[in-house]
């Protein structure tokens, strides 16, 4: 197996939140596959049955996005050139973060077809962008049964995605 492929999940293994927990292991090797692809992961999650993260996702951002985030925090008119610069960078940083996503997703679903609920989108933000399934959020007014089933299928299109970038994308 390849040697950066395993050191990169093995440095992924380590990594523990502010609670001190580690990556969930269901998502743990998209979180390392997105890094070898160069793009920064910032929060992940595996989907839970008792919360409202209805299934996988992983927060990612372009590796230089906190200067211009720092800047932002601390000039204090929003108005000022300074600022308004600072967030045109930091704008166009997280698009070319989820440019090469765009990408890999379009692939994926050129060879794919999946309901429509379980297809994986990004969710945009200033700062970052989240790969997460298009219906996440509603397994949380699921019954029980239906809830399961549903994290299930989310957790299963994000390790075929994760499947796909590994041999597709990286050949791994």
């Amino acid at each position: 197996m390849d040697t950066q492929w395993l050191d990169t999940l093995n440095r992924v293994r380590q990594i523990r939140d502010t609670l001190g927990r580690p990556v969930d292991k269901d998502i743990e090797e998209t979180v390392a596959i997105l890094q070898m692809m160069g793009i920064a992961t910032t929060m992940s999650c595996g989907g839970h049955i008792d919360r409202d993260t209805g299934g996988p996702y992983v927060t990612f951002a372009h590796k230089d996005i906190l200067q211009y985030r720092q800047i932002i925090e601390t000039v204090s008119n929003p108005r000022s050139d300074e600022h308004k610069a600072a967030m045109h960078e930091a704008k166009k940083l997280t698009f070319h973060a989820r440019e090469k996503m765009w990408s890999a997703l379009e692939q994926f679903y050129k060879k794919r077809t999946v309901a429509y609920s379980h297809q994986l989108i990004i969710q945009v933000r200033p700062f970052s962008n989240t790969l997460s399934c298009q219906g996440a959020a509603n397994v949380f007014f699921m019954n029980a049964q239906d809830r399961e089933a549903a994290l299930r299928a989310n957790r299963a299109e994000m390790t075929a995605f994760t499947d796909y970038l590994k041999k597709d994308v990286l050949a791994i």
